[in-house]
């Protein structure tokens, strides 16, 4: 499962620690930055649709027929736990 791609790695690594982001990180560092993000409560799109327990096709549709909109997270598409809490709880969608 990937929970976050080394582009949105950089770009947190630029906003949490901007006075040494071009000094290398510990792995220990890193997966604590990665841990922290992931803990947040956002998905990417395979995720989103397996903790929504549907095929990656359905939650597409949904996506283009506005009933779940995606977040941007550190420059990546993410879909927020919240929203597919809420979506899921409509009383439409079930």
């Amino acid at each position: 499962m990937d929970l976050i791609n080394s582009n949105a790695l950089r770009s947190i690594i630029r906003e949490e620690l901007p006075d040494i982001s071009n000094n290398l990180l510990t792995k220990k560092d890193a997966k604590s930055l990665i841990k922290k993000y992931a803990s947040q409560g956002y998905f990417n799109v395979g995720d989103a649709a397996n903790y929504c327990g549907v095929s990656r096709s359905t939650f597409d549709k949904w996506r283009k027929d506005g009933i779940i909109t995606p977040r941007i997270v550190c420059g990546v598409v993410r879909y927020a736990r919240a929203d597919l809490d809420r979506m899921m709880s409509n009383d439409e969608m079930v």
